[in-house]
C-alpha cells in the first residue's frame, strides 16, 4: 500500500507542475491584447503561440511520461 500512495503522490506533484508550465506558457505566449500605446512603447513583442500547439505539447508530454513510466 506504501508503494501506491507514493506513485499517487508523485503523480499528483508532477500533474500540478505541468499544470502550472502549461498556465505560464498560456500567460506568456498566448493570444494578447494590447493597446495602441502599448504597443508604440514596446521594443520587441513576444510571438505568440498557437492554442493546437500547445495542445500538441500537453499530449506529446503525456506520451513521455507514460513511455519513462513503463521503463519498471
Amino acid at each position: 500500500m506504501q508503494d501506491k500512495l507514493r506513485a499517487i503522490v508523485i503523480g499528483a506533484a508532477v500533474g500540478a507542475l505541468l499544470g502550472a508550465l502549461g498556465g505560464w506558457l498560456y500567460q506568456r505566449y498566448g493570444p494578447r491584447k494590447q493597446t495602441d500605446a502599448a504597443a508604440t512603447n514596446a521594443l520587441v513583442a513576444p510571438k505568440a503561440l498557437d492554442r493546437g500547439k500547445l495542445m500538441r505539447l500537453g499530449v506529446a508530454l503525456v506520451g513521455v511520461i507514460r513511455q519513462l513510466m513503463d521503463l519498471d
